[in-house]
């Protein structure tokens, strides 16, 4: 059952990250920041190629699964020169969690259902070894 668990966490990171990114987009593109612009951008645009990367790029060890179409977008939006958008991920971060609102959760019930059966088998056989045992005379 552990096996069905790692085809998944590329999922749930890349969804983690991107909340992460919009919280540093947000932090480093306040109003009230004091700080070099320039320099905030180009932080920006080092998460956004780190998080493609790692989680988008085709065949990376944490590639994520999404759409064709998406991954071009994905592309063309950062090829544009200029400014990175905050949603830059946004509509890639609603896909994989679709997918794991569908297919990780019904995976992890499968594997809790093997698991308590196990857990009911071993039980079971616990009780029967000790129905067997005599008492001494």
């Amino acid at each position: 059952s552990d096996s069905l668990l790692p085809r998944s966490i590329e999922n749930i990171r890349f969804w983690c990250i991107i909340n992460d990114f919009h919280k540093n987009v947000d932090l480093l593109r306040a109003p009230t920041r004091d700080s070099n612009r320039e320099e905030d951008e180009k932080d920006i645009t080092a998460f956004v190629e780190d998080i493609y990367n790692t989680y988008v790029k085709a065949g990376t060890d944490m590639q994520i699964n999404i759409s064709s179409a998406q991954l071009k977008s994905i592309e063309a939006d950062m090829a544009k020169p200029g400014r990175v958008e905050r949603s830059l991920f946004d509509k890639a971060q609603k896909e994989v969690y679709n997918i794991m609102s569908r297919d990780s959760y019904r995976r992890f019930l499968i594997a809790k259902t093997q698991e308590d059966r196990q857990i009911e088998q071993k039980e079971k056989g616990k009780g029967q070894k000790s129905s067997t045992v005599r008492p001494s005379s």
